[in-house]
């Protein structure tokens, strides 16, 4: 995979595989976002960057509550998600955030 910068854009296909690594800014909104497409991985997903906002930690908490495990390593969080659909109903809080509210 090609080493981006912003503001590089890529646009992924259904279906398709892909590889590699993204560096990230430490950005509440960035966070949020990489939470939420790692859950919808097949796969672990590494995120590596100091947790800094509430929103954040409320994006992390929403996919733990629909089934995602989240393991912590010093600045890396490691998204393992759920392998089968959920037959329950949760309850989440997206917090003060309006970006996990609309997501």
């Amino acid at each position: 995979m090609p080493n981006l910068t912003a503001p590089s854009v890529v646009t992924l296909s259904p279906g398709a595989t892909y590889q590699g690594s993204i560096s990230i800014p430490s950005s509440k909104s960035m966070h949020q976002r990489a939470f939420l497409l790692a859950s919808l991985s097949a796969h672990p997903v590494t995120i590596t960057g100091k947790i800094a906002s509430a929103d954040s930690l409320a994006a992390l908490a929403i996919i733990q509550e629909m089934g995602c495990r989240v393991e912590q390593r010093e600045d890396d969080y490691i998204v393992i998600p759920r392998t089968s659909p959920s037959s329950s109903s949760v309850s989440i809080s997206a917090g003060e955030s309006g970006l996990c509210a609309r997501m």
